[in-house]
């Protein structure tokens, strides 16, 4: 753990701060078992306050450990605007009787996407001697594809579905095309590294999947009109963004660097 090489203090702070995040994840994971409805407290209060501390351990990586300082400063920005919209959507969005959407809230949640676009692009850099631009292009090209398809596919039905306008359904929509290309680049960086083990990678990846996965389910439920706070939906959430936290504290394999070659390439 990269906690070791720091002073008792400060390792002391880094795991207390780890624990009351997972603690935290826990007791909200668990709430939403065992209630029926939204909490102002637990859902606009604890929630952001995990996402807060999620985004404290990326900044307090890069902070206190030179190497991915980069990488790690723009992933916890990243998870403390994610936090914010949190907050904004409960404190002035979620007491209105008519809630506009999309609001400044969906702002604050999608900026964390193209910073983790950055944050991930640094991240594989570090672990791949040769990295050429076509291959980042292909990729692109790869992901725009599927994003396309998958919004070509989904944009008529839902909004059919919702009787909403097209910038409402375009933006629930944006949520899981933005996951979806996210989630491209980390798995395609996994693909890259010939299954190169890396723990902060599988972390990464098992984040952003959670991010997908309710982001997804999230769409179909606003399409349907059953979707409440609450629910274990939510906790989904929560646990993606523990598990982007807890990333930056696994010890990365750089002993050694990816050779891109063979069919590592194509993949």
């Amino acid at each position: 753990m990269l906690a070791k090489g720091l002073s008792v203090l400060r390792r002391v702070a880094v795991r207390g701060l780890q624990g009351l995040v997972v603690a935290g994840t826990l007791l909200y994971a668990g709430s939403t078992l065992l209630r029926t409805g939204p909490s102002v407290l637990l859902d606009g209060w604890v929630v952001p306050l995990i996402g807060v501390g999620a985004g404290l351990l990326c900044l307090a990586r890069a902070v206190l450990v030179r190497q991915g300082r980069a990488a790690w400063a723009i992933l916890g920005l990243g998870q403390g605007l994610y936090a914010c919209g949190t907050i904004y959507w409960w404190r002035w969005v979620a007491p209105l009787e008519q809630q506009p959407y999309p609001s400044l809230a969906d702002l604050l949640w999608l900026s964390f996407y193209p910073l983790a676009y950055v944050a991930v692009v640094l991240l594989v850099r570090q672990r791949i001697q040769r990295l050429q631009a076509s291959m980042w292009l292909d990729g692109l090209v790869g992901g725009l594809g599927a994003a396309g398809l998958a919004a070509g596919l989904a944009f008529g039905t839902i909004l059919d579905a919702t009787g909403g306008g097209v910038a409402a359904v375009a933006v629930y929509l944006t949520y899981p095309v933005a996951d979806l290309l996210l989630l491209v680049v980390v798995m395609g960086a996994l693909g890259l590294m010939g299954g190169w083990p890396d723990r902060v990678l599988w972390l990464l990846a098992l984040g952003m999947g959670g991010f997908a996965a309710a982001d997804t389910i999230n769409l179909f439920r606003q399409a349907s009109g059953t979707f409440q706070p609450g629910t274990p939906l939510d906790a989904l959430w929560v646990v993606a963004q523990t598990l982007v936290g807890l990333a930056a504290w696994r010890p990365p394999r750089l002993d050694r660097a990816a050779r891109l070659e063979g069919w590592a390439v194509l993949a």
